[in-house]
């Protein structure tokens, strides 16, 4: 065994769930989108976990080219912007661990990738982002920022179309890489 602090030379780094550490362009990612939460807003709230992956999976197929493998990925709306303040006024609502860990196990047996797509509303991405870091230190799993449900201080969803800043998005990734760093994560 190696002395603490050192690490093992035979313990293998983390993969992508079908191998390597590339997914792009390595991979052609086939993914459906939408969360548990509404029927609305995509094929995820449709069908439930194990329907949506036997669907993904089949209109895969058409997706895969020579030399370049299709990797199946659920785009689950993890936070989703509101329309009202909520009880921390923020626009948004967030999901907890056990609405998300259906998704990631249905994910894990069709070995593809879980996106959790952050909607902050009034919050900021990163204030939104570090709640989920449990999932994002996994291999199988990446994130999404939909910055078109980002509202700045006094805006409302109501009565704008939603933006960030490059600054916003910048702190979100520095963020990112320490973990991926941290973790020996693949891309």
């Amino acid at each position: 065994q190696p002395e603490e602090g050192q690490e093992d030379a035979t313990a293998a780094r983390p993969e992508l769930p079908r191998g390597g550490r590339s997914l792009f362009p390595d991979y052609r990612v086939v993914a459906y989108y939408g969360t548990p939460r509404t029927d609305v807003l995509g094929v995820l709230g449709e069908q439930g976990p194990r329907k949506s992956s036997s669907l993904l999976l089949e209109q895969s197929r058409p997706y895969k080219v020579k030399g370049r493998p299709v990797l199946p990925a659920f785009e689950l709306i993890a936070t989703m912007a509101i329309g009202s303040p909520g009880g921390d006024r923020d626009y948004n609502l967030a999901s907890s661990p056990s609405l998300i860990s259906p998704y990631l196990r249905a994910v894990r047996k069709m070995k593809g990738l879980l996106i959790l797509d952050i909607q902050p509303g009034t919050d900021t991405f990163l204030s939104e982002v570090k709640p989920y870091k449990r999932f994002l230190k996994e291999p199988d799993v990446g994130l999404a920022l939909d910055s078109e449900w980002r509202w700045g201080a006094g805006e409302t969803p109501a009565e704008s179309t939603g933006h960030t800043t490059a600054a916003e998005v910048n702190e979100v990734s520095a963020w990112l890489a320490r973990l991926t760093k941290k973790h020996d994560l693949p891309q």
